[in-house]
């Protein structure tokens, strides 16, 4: 038997078939669950945090996500990804530490920084509502692989660590509503032979034949200068250091990045693209994203929020209003049509049966 699983639909309804002679599962083999559309899905999918269903009547109660920015929080359900924080006491979240000031290790050893205060106050949050002891617990995690030891679920339930809310990404994890927002910049360099402007007043200015940049890899800047500044040579390095490293010896022009940590580095030229901080999850954990909504919420718009944006950043604090609804969800509801089954198997729309016709 194989099973066929169609991914291009959402990953709240995956259509699952079988190819061969069986009609399904050989007898003693894999439990099924029966949805109340009268689709299968394996058993063990069952309130495992996930809409399988495409009625979404494996998870139960349903789950539906707002339409709009939520005020309330969600309450639990048996199995959903709420439930299981809530439970086991502790959310594991990734984080990559060599990123001051939003994560770093202190001289002795521990992790500090903008987003473990954050993660901090929202355990906090989430505690007094639910009334348990939750813990945020940090997980190392190299820059380049945080996101697929995010989905492989083992290491850690989301992601912290000054992840930005990028179209690539937003196309295989969900995002909270952002908890700050920035602009990136660009810098360039002062002591190298050709060195690019002294002033530019656009950054696609940047776009032309013998320009070089540098990037750190797998960051905004680098998705970003890839897709439009292709006349210029990029180089992406693998840490931010060693992109400061190469403007100061001379082996680009320019350098760009987040423009509040290169404005310690250099005169801010010009900036671009604001984009928002927010915390990642996998898809489909809709519970747990609308109550991490609501405690972000919560927490900006408290004065703790400016104590410990004070703490770790420059200037006032910045943050665009960038919640949306999850589109996957959005396309699930509209498209979903509740059926009747005929006897002899024909699906028609649930509005037809009694009719008349």
């Amino acid at each position: 038997i194989v099973i066929e699983i169609d991914e291009t639909l959402p990953r709240t309804s995956l259509p699952i078939s079988w190819v061969g002679d069986e009609e399904g599962p050989e007898e003693g083999g894999e439990d099924v669950f029966v949805c109340d559309n009268g689709e299968e899905i394996p058993a063990k999918l069952e309130n495992d945090g996930f809409a399988d269903c495409q009625d979404g009547s494996d998870e139960s109660p349903v789950f539906v996500p707002p339409s709009e920015l939520p005020e309330t929080y969600p309450e639990p359900s048996e199995g959903g990804s709420l439930s299981h924080i809530l439970e086991t006491g502790e959310l594991r979240y990734c984080v990559a530490p060599y990123y001051p000031p939003f994560e770093s290790y202190d001289d002795d050893g521990e992790l500090e920084g903008f987003d473990v205060d954050i993660s901090n106050a929202l355990a906090d949050r989430l505690s007094q509502h639910y009334g348990v002891e939750l813990e945020f617990v940090p997980v190392e995690s190299d820059w380049d692989p945080i996101i697929p030891n995010l989905m492989y679920g083992e290491m850690c339930d989301a992601i912290i660590s000054a992840i930005t809310t990028t179209a690539p990404r937003e196309g295989v994890v969900d995002f909270t509503r952002g908890y700050v927002s920035f602009s990136q910049g660009v810098i360039g360099a002062t002591n190298c032979v050709g060195c690019g402007s002294p002033e530019i007043s656009d950054v696609y200015e940047l776009n032309e034949a013998g320009t070089t940049i540098a990037v750190q890899s797998g960051t905004s800047s680098d998705y970003w200068s890839s897709e439009n500044l292709f006349a210029a040579t990029i180089y992406a390095y693998d840490s931010y250091d060693e992109v400061i490293a190469a403007l100061d010896n001379g082996n680009v022009m320019y350098a760009m990045a987040d423009a509040w940590i290169l404005s310690l580095d250099g005169d801010i030229m010009t900036t671009f693209e604001d984009e928002s901080i927010a915390v990642a999850l996998r898809e489909g954990n809709n519970e747990l994203l609308t109550a991490l909504d609501v405690a972000i919420t919560d927490l900006v718009n408290s004065e703790e929020y400016g104590e410990i944006y004070s703490e770790w950043l420059d200037g006032q604090p910045y943050l665009i209003n960038d919640w949306y609804p999850d589109q996957d969800n959005l396309d699930w509801q509209e498209s979903y049509v509740e059926s009747f089954v005929c006897d002899d198997g024909q699906e028609i729309p649930a509005e037809w049966e009694n009719d008349g016709e």
